[in-house]
């Protein structure tokens, strides 16, 4: 599981990369709003 900054990375990398293309994410913590805020500008 990644925290913080290093989800942060994560979620930017693996869109560049196509990582999560056609693909459903699961993850236990970014329904909490210190994930969700600063992962959402990642997705657009």
């Amino acid at each position: 599981m990644l925290f913080s900054a290093d989800l942060g990375k994560f979620v930017r990398e693996g869109n560049t990369r196509g990582l999560f293309k056609d693909r459903t994410v699961v993850s236990l913590l970014t329904g909490e709003p210190d994930y969700f805020d600063p992962l959402e500008s990642l997705t657009k």
